[in-house]
């Protein structure tokens, strides 16, 4: 995968569009261009690929005696990498390494890559997460992480049964919404049945329409 926005000379937000971009593109793509796709990504993901000059200057946090403060956000080419490795993948083991990257990357202090790490658990096939613990990712502050671990939840709701009527009443409504669209795609099951009924009554009037798409 070659793009002349993703080379050291363009500063990090031009290169995170660049691989966002490539993201949008690859999935109708034949599996060797994926495959390239994917090492590309990896590179980026594991910091193989140098930052710009420029990145200090445009963005991340102003130096507090600087009288220039423009900043354009974080730097970090990591999440949108990790993002498009994930769905670059087209065997087990890719799927797997995009599992355990995104798990060290829940623990960055930049957001923007753990709302990134939350997405890739959250859309990895099943058999890619069965060994992550959504109880865990149901503690983490950050609520990306508790929506990937809603989604978790209830893929096995008979495990998680506790967890998910916990997360039913997570003070973030996104949370609450994320579990009943989750709900309303499982098999059905009385954990599943439980959740959905007190979803259906949720304050929140999206919580309650995505309890109620289900029928």
């Amino acid at each position: 995968m070659r793009h002349h926005r993703l080379t050291e000379r363009e500063v990090a937000i031009n290169r995170q569009d660049a691989l966002t971009g490539a993201r949008n593109l690859i999935i109708d793509l034949p599996d060797d261009i994926r495959q390239e796709a994917f090492h590309t990504a990896s590179s980026f993901m594991l910091g193989e690929r140098k930052g710009s000059h420029l990145d200090d200057e445009l963005t991340g946090t102003p130096h507090r005696l600087s009288s220039f403060k423009i900043s354009m956000g974080s730097t970090s080419l990591r999440g949108p990498a990790l993002l498009l490795a994930a769905a670059s993948a087209t065997t087990p083991e890719e799927h797997a390494w995009a599992r355990d990257q995104a798990i060290i990357l829940l623990r960055s202090e930049d957001a923007a890559d753990v709302h990134a790490a939350a997405q890739v658990l959250s859309y990895l096939p099943q058999e890619a997460t069965d060994a992550v613990d959504a109880n865990l990712l149901a503690a983490h502050p950050h609520n990306s992480v508790r929506q990937a671990s809603a989604v978790l939840c209830l893929r096995h709701p008979t495990r998680y049964r506790s967890t998910t009527m916990q997360l039913a009443t997570d003070k973030d409504f996104r949370v609450r919404r994320t579990l009943a669209q989750a709900a309303a795609q499982a098999d059905d099951s009385e954990p599943t049945a439980a959740v959905l009924d007190l979803l259906a009554h949720d304050r929140r009037h999206s919580v309650r329409a995505a309890a109620h798409s289900c029928t």
